[in-house]
C-alpha cells in the first residue's frame, strides 16, 4: 500500500494498492488491507493455517474490516491512534470467532493531521519518506526467526499492545508505505526508495498506483530468484546460521 499526505488537513489523498495472489496457495492471497482518508492498515493471513484447512484470509479481512468500521464510526477529530484501530479490529475479529492469525502494521493521523500514530505487530513494514529521505522505518518483532508476533484466534498470546509503535509529525507530501512480508522480505528497502523517486512529482492519484504496482512487481520478481539472497535469505543466515529460501 501506497500513500501520500496532501492538503490544509493533512490526509491520506492519493492512494495506491497492489496485491497479487500466490498460485501455490489454494485461497490465492491471505494478506487484506483498508485505506482512508485519515487510517491506513495491512495484515498479513499466516499460510501455515492452510494445512488445517482454514483460510487465514477470512481473518485477516475481518480485522481489517473491523479497524475500519471502527475509524468511520468515530467523530471527527477524535485522534483515533494506530493501537485503538487495531484494537477494535482484533475485538471485532475474536467476537466472530473465526480461526486464523496475522501480523499487522497500522497508521493513522491524529492531532488535526499534524500527526501520525503508527502501530507494527510482527514483520509487516511501514516506511515514510520525506523529500526522498527516510523519516521512520519499523522494526520487525518476532518470537524467533520466521515466527513474527502476531494476532491470532488462540486467545492469550500477542495483542496490537504489543507491537511497536511511535508517533511522528507529518508534512505536505510526504509518503508512506505498508507492507506485508511479502515485499520487505524479497527486496531490500533501497529499491522501493528508488522507485518512489523516480515518480516524486506526483500530480496525479494513478501516480501513486503505478508505484504500488512497481514495488509490488519489483518483490515478486525477487521472489523467484534462484540465485542470490533476498533479504529473508539473508537474514536467516544471520539470524540462525542456515539460509532458508522464501519470503
Amino acid at each position: 500500500m501506497f500513500g501520500g499526505t496532501k492538503s490544509l488537513k493533512h490526509t491520506f489523498s492519493r492512494r495506491g494498492v497492489y496485491a497479487t495472489p500466490d498460485p501455490r496457495k489454494a485461497h490465492g492471497t491471505e494478506d487484506a488491507f483498508f485505506a482512508t482518508d485519515d487510517a491506513l492498515a495491512v495484515a498479513d493471513g499466516v499460510g501455515g493455517w492452510g494445512s488445517k484447512g482454514v483460510n487465514a484470509g477470512i481473518f485477516a479481512r475481518s480485522i481489517m474490516s473491523g479497524a475500519m468500521e471502527f475509524v468511520k464510526e468515530q467523530p471527527e477529530g477524535s485522534n483515533v491512534t494506530a493501537l485503538a484501530l487495531l484494537n477494535a479490529g482484533y475485538q471485532h475479529v475474536l467476537s466472530k470467532e473465526i480461526p486464523g492469525s496475522c501480523p499487522v502494521v497500522a497508521c493513522s493521523l491524529i492531532n488535526g493531521g499534524k500527526n501520525m500514530s503508527i502501530n507494527n505487530l510482527g514483520d509487516c513494514a511501514i516506511l515514510v519518506l520525506r523529500n526522498g529521505s527516510v523519516v521512520y522505518r519499523s522494526n520487525e518483532g518476532q518470537h524467533y526467526f520466521n515466527c513474527p508476533f502476531q494476532l491470532s484466534s488462540k486467545v492469550g498470546r500477542d495483542t496490537p499492545s504489543k507491537g511497536e509503535m511511535g508517533e511522528i509529525g507529518v508534512k505536505d507530501g510526504d509518503v508512506v508505505v505498508l507492507a506485508s512480508d511479502g515485499v520487505f522480505d524479497n527486496i531490500e528497502d533501497e529499491v522501493a526508495i528508488d522507485i518512489i523517486k523516480k515518480h516524486t512529482n506526483m500530480s496525479a492519484e494513478w501516480k501513486c498506483a503505478t508505484v504500488a504496482e512497481e514495488i509490488g512487481f519489483e518483490a515478486v520478481k525477487a521472489s523467484k530468484l534462484t540465485s542470490g539472497l533476498v533479504p529473508f535469505g539473508r537474514r536467516s543466515v544471520e539470524q540462525t546460521g542456515k539460509r532458508f529460501e522464501g519470503g
